[in-house]
C-alpha cells in the first residue's frame, strides 16, 4: 500500500491533463465526466466501505496487489496522449496556489524526455 501511495504522490501529476479544474468550487473532474452532473455517480472514499456487496473481512493476496501496483505504474508512466487543455485562471486565489494545473502537467509532459518524477519543491518552479 505504500509502494502505491509513493507511486501516486512521485507520479499522479502526469494524469492532470485528463483533468479539468471547476474553479468555482475547486473541483478536480475527469474530462469525460466535465460537463455531466455527477448526482449519485459522485463517490467520497467513505463511500467504498459502505457498500454490502464488497467483503473487506479477508486480505487482499500480495500477487493481486503486485499485479494492480505493477497495473498503475503501467499507466502513470505511460506517454499521455497530448491535447488541447484549457488554462484556469484563478484571479486573487492565484498566490494561494500550491498544486500543478492541468495545462502545466501538459506542458512538462510535451518536454518530457521520460517519466519524471516530481517533488513538491519543484512542482511550481
Amino acid at each position: 500500500i505504500m509502494d502505491a501511495l509513493i507511486l501516486v504522490s512521485l507520479y499522479g501529476w502526469r494524469l492532470l491533463p485528463a483533468y479539468h479544474l471547476d474553479t468555482t468550487n475547486g473541483e478536480f473532474r475527469h474530462a469525460s465526466r466535465f460537463s455531466k452532473p455527477l448526482g449519485s455517480a459522485r463517490l467520497w472514499l467513505a463511500d467504498a466501505w459502505k457498500k454490502e456487496d464488497k467483503d473487506y473481512s479477508q486480505p487482499h493476496s500480495i500477487k493481486n496487489l503486485c499485479e494492480n501496483l505493477q497495473k498503475g505504474r503501467d499507466i502513470l508512466l505511460a506517454p499521455q496522449p497530448q491535447k488541447n487543455i484549457a488554462i484556469h485562471d484563478l484571479g486573487d486565489l492565484e498566490p494561494l496556489r500550491w498544486f500543478l494545473l492541468p495545462h502545466e502537467a501538459a506542458e512538462r509532459l510535451a518536454m518530457e524526455k521520460s517519466p519524471a518524477a516530481w517533488l513538491p519543491a519543484t512542482i511550481l518552479e
